[in-house]
């Protein structure tokens, strides 16, 4: 992408858990581009990066703190910068503003669990679910047409999925995402993608908001026991 578009991106490095970076970031943008009209809230600590324990039992509250930091604390920053810089130029330019527009990342975790990492789900779950219906009914008030949405993927096709399944092995890919998945496959990335770019579109999801797009091939559920695992 880089090497198609370079001339067309600008790449800005921040912290979302620290404000005055994050603002500097928004202030930046907007000083040279004009307001943030479409954000896509997706930094945050992949499941595949965190510890994970077999109960909660032998979790660490750092941990905990850690994930609710980033995954939470720092979705909430950046949702409220966003709309905060929206709010101002509906009182200064309103005219620069078309296509006002916020995307949360959620997880098929937020929905059904993660045994072994509940800080991560328990985050995802407050995205997709309190944070965005919270949003759903700000954003409009601030700017009637602002519209706000989350993705909520499964299991996704990537490089470090793919690595995961050879360190685990088909048993572990079979759980999550075949045991439970209709479709019996991993996302593929362009998938989630092609989401994203459909809420960001007004032409497209006008009068979409307040909603969750789960892309996980209809998972129903998660794995609580592994065969022969209950009779231990």
């Amino acid at each position: 992408m880089l090497a198609r578009h370079g001339d067309e991106l600008q790449l800005i490095s921040t912290d979302i858990t620290k404000e005055q970076k994050l603002d500097g970031a928004f202030a930046k943008i907007e000083s040279e581009n004009g307001p943030v009209q479409c954000c896509v809230a997706l930094a945050s600590l992949d499941l595949s990066v965190l510890p994970q324990t077999e109960s909660i039992c032998d979790a660490h509250s750092r941990d905990w703190q850690r994930v609710f930091d980033v995954n939470i604390h720092g979705t909430f920053n950046t949702a409220r910068r966003w709309l905060q810089g929206i709010r101002s130029h509906t009182s200064t330019h309103p005219e620069r503003l078309q296509n006002v527009n916020l995307i949360l990342m959620g997880s098929e975790s937020g929905k059904f669990g993660v045994r072994g990492c509940a800080a991560y789900a328990a985050a995802k779950a407050a995205v997709q679910y309190g944070l965005l219906q919270s949003l759903a009914k700000d954003a409009p008030r601030v700017y009637r047409n602002a519209r706000v949405n989350a993705v909520a993927p499964g299991a996704v096709d990537t490089t470090r999925f793919r690595d995961e399944c050879q360190k685990f092995g088909k048993e572990w890919e079979w759980e999550e995402c075949r045991a439970t998945v209709p479709m019996a496959k991993s996302v593929p990335a362009e998938d989630v993608a092609r989401t994203v770019v459909f809420l960001a579109s007004e032409k497209w999801s006008g009068t979409t908001h307040g909603q969750v797009l789960h892309v996980d091939g209809g998972k129903t559920g998660s794995v609580a026991w592994r065969l022969g695992e209950d009779e231990a």
